[in-house]
């Protein structure tokens, strides 16, 4: 699928068999995705639209996770 292409689609990482969407606005979104999955033949067990985590943010922004008892 070509997810990437949608308009709004920020960000498309694998981890495993887990598909994660980064998007501007998920809610409008979530037909467009599975739409285009559906088209491509990936079968969708589950979805979950949800806002991102502190963690999340701070992995955008440095390119790592927050790890416990880190130091800054």
């Amino acid at each position: 699928a070509d997810v990437e292409a949608l308009t709004g689609v920020t960000g498309v990482a694998m981890h495993g068999t887990e598909l994660s969407v980064s998007t501007v606005d998920g809610a409008a979104l979530v037909n467009d995705l599975v739409v285009s999955l559906n088209n491509a033949g990936t079968r969708v067990a589950s979805l979950t639209l949800r806002t991102p985590t502190l963690d999340d943010v701070f992995l955008a922004v440095t390119g790592h996770r927050i790890e416990p008892g880190e130091q800054s």
